[in-house]
């Protein structure tokens, strides 16, 4: 399996650069992903799926992977933060009403 690391940050216009293998001279990407039109809230990744979930003031959910998103909409509130299984399988979200979803 090969070893890579990855570095995500978000812009206050919603897009998503995905930094990989950052620590490596010379190997570097950066993937951008651009969906939210606000700035995100949470994201996370499920590094054995390569998933990558985000949400924000949208109340939406979305899984990019392999440069498909897909949306899990009107979760109630805007989402603060993101936490996933390893796998990917479970997702958590905590919307700014302080919901656990």
């Amino acid at each position: 399996k090969q070893w890579y690391q990855r570095r995500v940050r978000a812009d206050e216009e919603g897009k998503i650069c995905v930094l990989t293998d950052w620590m490596i001279k010379g190997c570097d990407t950066v993937t951008v992903h651009h969906w939210h039109a606000h700035k995100v809230g949470g994201m996370n990744f499920a590094p054995r799926s390569n998933a990558l979930f985000s949400g924000g003031a949208e109340s939406v959910l979305v899984k990019w992977l392999d440069g498909e998103r897909q949306f899990l909409p009107r979760v109630g509130a805007g989402i603060d933060h993101v936490m996933c299984t390893q796998a990917g399988d479970t997702v958590v979200l905590v919307t700014e009403d302080t919901a656990v979803h």
